[in-house]
């Protein structure tokens, strides 16, 4: 097929995207490597294994890789940024490890992500999170809480969240106790929030929106909005 593309599509640089269990034809791959450009080794997929559902196998992912090395060509390693969504729960990918790997993928011909951030995405990260992994810089995501104030007095905290899917997170909501002292709080959007101990429980919005999970009034009515900072650890539930 290659070699007849070739014919017909003169000057155009031609590629195929191949799956582990290929490169375990030597004798085959190497015919099909050797008419392609490039080939695209793609290590991530939906499957089960065992009683688990997984996104991408690091064994798997590492065997393939180092078995693609040993053919000499240029080629390129797709790596997973999705999340997958089995019986209603999230089956998510190592960001990590995705990291990790991608860090020596750039020089052995580059990576392709799939997919890159799109702003309401349910099964996606941010673009700039996704980038970052792709260049195989240290996965760091982050919770954005924001305070805003009702007009019935009550303070309102929305939740943004970016490099993470929309999984059940607890996060600790920390208010300095000698300016602020809750009075009255209930939660949004099927979220828990344990006053006395500042834990919330929620479910995270999809990449690119943001979220209202508690309100409260507070003696003094302090401004809320001041003592609001970035969260970045989260317990993942």
């Amino acid at each position: 097929l290659i070699k007849a593309l070739r014919k017909i599509l003169p000057g155009t640089e031609l590629s195929a995207t191949v799956l582990p269990c290929h490169l375990q034809h030597t004798e085959e791959f190497s015919e099909l490597a050797a008419v392609c450009d490039y080939f695209v080794l793609q290590i991530h997929s939906l499957h089960k294994n065992g009683d688990s559902w997984q996104i991408m196998d690091k064994k798997v992912a590492l065997n393939a890789w180092n078995k693609a090395k040993k053919f000499n060509k240029t080629f390129k390693t797709a790596l997973p940024l999705y999340c997958s969504r089995v019986d209603g729960k999230y089956i998510i990918p190592d960001l990590n490890f995705t990291a990790q790997l991608a860090k020596f993928a750039n020089k052995s011909g580059g990576v392709i992500g799939f997919r890159l951030g799109i702003s309401g995405d349910r099964d996606g990260i941010d673009l700039n999170t996704a980038l970052a992994v792709c260049r195989g810089e240290k996965y760091s995501p982050v919770i954005f809480p924001r305070w805003e104030k009702h007009p019935d007095g009550a303070n309102h905290l929305f939740i943004r969240a970016a490099g993470l899917f929309p999984v059940k997170v607890r996060i600790k909501i920390d208010l300095p106790e000698n300016i602020v002292e809750i009075t009255d709080c209930d939660t949004f959007n099927g979220a828990q929030f344990n006053a006395a101990t500042g834990i919330l429980t929620l479910t995270l919005p999809p990449n690119g929106e943001e979220k209202t999970y508690l309100w409260v009034r507070c003696k003094n009515d302090p401004l809320l909005h001041k003592f609001t900072t970035d969260i970045k650890e989260f317990t993942i539930l």
